[in-house]
């Protein structure tokens, strides 16, 4: 993968981008709670990326992305606990050729680190204490030269204490209170203000369950009061994924879309592959990836009070 106009400006700090988009691309798209739909859905070209194949930029944030995995798909060996699932072809009936086909699917939900013991993600994935205390929140679910074997170290694995903040019926976002902080890697600072139309984007989380993906070359087609649409290529699992700005801030978090898969008659069997949308500007097929901006979901929590100054990432 090439290195994209985000990393650029990554590269070079905050973006200057002008141009608010105030036309609505596609309005049955809603992000509100009882609304949503998995986030599915591949916009003109797939841009997604194993992160041990992104920039190092990506890799660095994805230090921080957590993934929801149920209880009883860990199994521990000595120090460490061993992922279990089908492979992402057996567990949806892939075409030959869909990618990742071959790459072992486990988390539910992705998430965010965005406090010690803090974890952003999105409200239907985490409703209430019982699936709070339902999953693990795995950090580190990833596939790379020097972890093919999708183990991760028992001290990167973590529970839930309790909700610390929900959205209710406002916004779809839960912060879970992990059972012990996390000392080995920084929180990252939400957005404190919105983006503008246009606005360069990049995801990190477990599209349909995977191991950690990058979601590259995509941005912000509409501006909401609550919420930003997008042409993220973003898939099941993708619920609660971090987006985030150039400026490597948590913009919002991924909370619905359109649907991924469709079943075609492919050679001499019934399989599924991933249903592609075209864009044109700032207007999608479908309508488009919805995400919850994170400065609504600052101050509706408290955890983000109006003009609270923005902490840079070290």
């Amino acid at each position: 993968m090439g290195i994209s106009k985000f990393w650029l400006l990554a590269a070079g700090g905050t973006a200057a981008l002008t141009g608010m988009v105030t036309a609505a691309a596609g309005d049955d798209a809603d992000p509100r709670p009882g609304h949503a739909m998995a986030p599915q859905a591949i916009y003109d070209t797939d841009d997604r990326t194993l992160i041990g194949e992104a920039p190092a930029e990506a890799q660095e944030l994805a230090r921080s992305v957590v993934a929801l995995v149920p209880t009883t798909d860990l199994q521990r060996v000595g120090d460490n606990y061993k992922v279990w699932g089908l492979t992402h072809g057996e567990d949806l009936g892939l075409c030959t050729g869909v990618a990742f086909s071959d790459i072992q699917s486990a988390a539910d939900c992705s998430g965010v680190l965005i406090g010690p013991d803090l974890m952003l993600t999105a409200g239907h994935c985490v409703p209430d204490m019982v699936q709070c205390q339902a999953y693990n929140y795995v950090l580190g679910f990833e596939v790379t030269d020097r972890n093919p074997e999708n183990v991760v170290s028992a001290d990167q694995v973590y529970s839930c204490a309790g909700i610390a903040h929900a959205g209710g019926d406002v916004l779809d976002f839960t912060v879970v209170r992990l059972d012990r902080p996390v000392t080995d890697r920084p929180p990252i600072a939400l957005e404190t203000g919105p983006l503008n139309g246009g606005a360069p984007i990049t995801m990190i989380g477990h599209p349909s369950g995977l191991p950690q993906v990058l979601t590259d070359n995509a941005q912000v087609l509409a501006v909401r009061p609550d919420a930003y649409l997008t042409n993220l290529d973003a898939f099941g699992g993708n619920s609660g994924s971090p987006v985030f700005s150039a400026a490597g801030r948590v913009a919002g978090i991924l909370v619905s879309g359109q649907s991924d898969f469709e079943e075609i008659q492919a050679a001499g069997r019934r399989c599924t592959k991933p249903v592609y949308y075209r864009c044109d500007g700032p207007r999608c097929e479908g309508g488009g990836e919805v995400v919850v901006r994170s400065d609504r979901i600052g101050q509706v929590s408290g955890l983000l009070p109006p003009n609270q100054p923005v902490a840079e990432r070290p």
